[in-house]
């Protein structure tokens, strides 16, 4: 959604545009590395 809008808005953020793909792209990996920890944990204290 929010690389969605980026798309959209991309003619007026000119080259910051390369910046906020790359923000978008880190926070990704945020939450994707989330998901496999919180699922480690749920592992965790199921035994």
């Amino acid at each position: 959604m929010a690389a969605r809008k980026l798309f959209e808005i991309e003619d007026d953020l000119g080259v910051a545009t390369i910046f906020w793909h790359q923000v978008l792209r880190q926070i990704a990996t945020l939450a994707d590395l989330s998901e496999r920890v919180g699922n480690r944990l749920r592992l965790l204290m199921a035994n």
